[in-house]
């Protein structure tokens, strides 16, 4: 006896036009998908879609363009590297010291002036040239007010450290940058670095002066100068375990891939088994080792409600694996092929290298921009302790392309990123509905690159848009919110009022990338506009929110361990080849450092597979969505035609079961 799909609104009553027109009113109130046209996979017969969002973005890049010629034409980086002396004149910048374009310490022995150590920086000038410890070569200065506060010890643009009054006598002695004498040991000597081309550093290295290199430290310390300079020369050294390591990490992220394409099961499930092993045998513990106190004793009471609250959960736990079976079995289905599609199409990786180079260059790009734009201003010492340090005092015109600039650099990444992934969506998308036992699935990469720029280029601006949108929207809630926090230290209500505003403002960025990621998705699968496609993405998720709660939390488990396995196995062999390998370990300081470095590695790489992994996942559970309501009428797809994981559940669904358990 053959079985006949159930549908709850058909009415023998209703003649087949009628009926027909009742379900196409259901469907259209629904989902917005040409059916016909989706029943040998994507759309391919396209159109442009969001033009006018396209000519915006394209028009918004021109202004790009004029932002970075503002900012070439009026700002000067440099001017940001100003120092400033003690009476606030900018070295080189102001009239009186034009010609004196250097900053210069005089005295970095702090302790000889104040107790704190910052109050040296007050004490600068500016020099025409940064002094040496000849003593031949005068030292040409603008002579700043302490000079005259101080004309015991500072005199001629110097500092005497042992300079002293008797009788009327001034006794000075020698300068700091000349030779003294204390217990034979050349204490006050030093040659001059010229640190970003605008101060006068004491070359300290060999100096026995706690004081004066402590004040060296200081210095680096607020431009985070010299601080890595040794890591960086253990990078140097090692810099060939580095490249085995990326090597390295790309194999260990195809290995994981085949561990999960063939093992993805055994591995949910064993997991599974083991918690409740874990739930299980830690009650029957407790259970048993209560026996070991007197009834009296409180260890008894807790050891024995300890063993019924983990039975209790246990069979809590079980009883939600026996109804969520079929889900769970879903979502091992889905990481499955997820890992086959990218498998049969390994050039996919290549998708994330790729865009990551040019996310990289924009940004190099941006940031290189945006310092023109921000010099241009007013430039002023900073506030007390570093005095010496250049700050920018904007006019409005500058705020407001700066913000401009700001915006433009979110919104083009946004689209690149964007772009990244429609194009993992549409070879995904062509792969799953082209699988046949013959082809194995053709996902291609340059299909996507095409409808991007041919159809849909105005709909990843449109989605770009939104993302990018919100983002501002932090970084400027951020801003103020630093602002509010320093003027409001002690108010629990404006902190409370702050994190929760930030909490809500992070959770709309995810909402909407969330939507953006799958309406990307239905672009790629329907052709349609990028609120429509929106709109449809959001109606699959919402009809299968539980399904699609199991896939993604199981996704995220396995990208969480995908990283970890990554960046340990990265790590591993970074510290092994350092300690085991002679050449290397004796040519670096610690292999710390390095193993961070290849810890980063491994992430970075990491985060390439994984993100192709997520991104790939969704595109296949929504083209399952998609499969199943093509099969609402009854007719559906050919089971060949899809891979062959997903046709058991395709069968369940038109028989009306959709993976509610086992």
């Amino acid at each position: 006896m053959s079985s006949t799909k159930v549908q709850p609104l058909s009415n023998t009553n209703i003649p087949d036009d009628d009926q027909k027109q009742h379900h196409d009113a259901k469907d259209s109130h629904k989902l917005d998908l040409p059916k016909d046209e989706l029943m040998n996979g994507p759309v391919m017969n396209r159109s442009c879609t969001d033009v006018i969002c396209c000519l915006l973005f394209l028009a918004f890049c021109v202004g790009m363009a004029g932002t970075a010629a503002y900012g070439f034409i009026n700002g000067d980086p440099m001017l940001l590297l100003t120092g400033w002396d003690y009476d606030k004149n900018g070295c080189g910048y102001n009239t009186t010291t034009k010609d004196y374009p250097y900053l210069y310490w005089p005295a970095p022995d702090a302790s000889a002036i104040s107790s704190n150590y910052y109050e040296a920086f007050r004490y600068s000038m500016c020099v025409k040239e940064c002094p040496t410890k000849n003593s031949s070569q005068a030292v040409l200065c603008k002579e700043p007010k302490f000079f005259q506060e101080k004309s015991l010890q500072f005199s001629s643009c110097q500092y005497y450290p042992s300079a002293y009054s008797s009788n009327g006598v001034v006794y000075k002695g020698d300068p700091l940058r000349y030779g003294t004498q204390k217990s034979k040991l050349i204490t006050f000597i030093f040659n001059i670095n010229i640190v970003l081309n605008k101060y006068c550093i004491p070359d300290t290295e060999a100096m026995k002066d706690t004081a004066i290199k402590t004040f060296k430290e200081r210095f680096y310390d607020t431009y985070n100068i010299d601080k890595f300079t040794d890591y960086v020369m253990d990078l140097v050294n090692c810099w060939q375990v580095m490249l085995i390591c990326v090597g390295a990490a790309f194999i260990i992220g195809m290995l994981y891939l085949v561990i999960l394409r063939c093992c993805a099961g055994v591995i949910v499930w064993t997991t599974i088994f083991g918690i409740l092993a874990v739930l299980g045998g830690g009650g029957y513990w407790a259970y048993r080792t209560k026996d070991d106190y007197d009834t009296s004793d409180g260890n008894y009471k807790y050891l024995q409600y300890g063993a019924y609250a983990l039975w209790g959960i246990a069979g809590a736990f079980l009883l939600l694996i026996f109804c969520c079976c079929g889900r769970i079995r879903l979502a091992v289905a889905i990481m499955k092929v997820t890992g086959q599609f990218i498998y049969n199409t390994p050039t996919v990786l290549l998708i994330p290298i790729i865009f990551l180079i040019i996310c990289a260059a924009w940004v190099a790009a941006w940031v290189f921009t945006a310092v023109y734009i921000f010099s241009v201003g007013d430039i002023q010492p900073r506030e007390a302790p570093l005095t010496f340090v250049t700050t920018v005092k904007w006019g409005k015109e500058t705020r407001y392309i700066f913000l401009y600039h700001l915006f433009g650099g979110l919104w083009v990444n946004a689209f690149i990123i964007g772009c990244s992934q429609f194009i993992i969506a549409a070879a995904c998308c062509v792969w799953y509905f082209s699988f046949t036992s013959d082809t194995a699935g053709k996902g291609s990469l340059c299909t996507g690159i095409k409808w991007i720029f041919r159809y849909h280029f105005g709909s990843i601006a449109f989605g770009s848009f939104i993302i990018a949108l919100v983002q501002f929207i932090r970084i400027i809630f951020e801003y103020y919110r630093k602002k509010l926090q320093a003027a409001n230290k002690d108010n629990p209500v404006v902190k409370f009022l702050l994190c929760c505003t930030g909490y809500c403002l992070s959770c709309l960025e995810r909402c909407v990338k969330f939507i953006t990621k799958n309406a990307y998705i239905q672009v790629a699968l329907t052709s349609k506009n990028f609120c429509r496609s929106a709109w449809n993405g959001f109606l699959l998720v919402v009809r299968n929110a539980l399904r699609f709660g199991f896939v993604h939390s199981l996704g995220g488990i396995f990208m969480f361990l995908g990283r970890l396995f990554i960046i340990c196995c990265t790590v591993l062999c970074c510290y092994v080849m350092l300690m085991q390998w002679p050449y290397f370990h004796e040519r670096i300081s610690s292999p710390y450092f390095p193993c961070i470095v290849a810890g980063i590695i491994g992430f970075l790489i990491g985060a390439i597979f994984m993100s192709v992994f997520s991104f790939a996942s969704d595109t296949v559970l929504q083209c399952f969505f998609l499969d199943e309501e093509l099969g609402d009428d009854g007719k559906g797809r050919p089971p060949g035609n899809r891979p062959p994981l997903m046709n058991d559940f395709i069968e369940r669904a038109k028989g009306g079961k959709r993976c509610c358990c086992c």
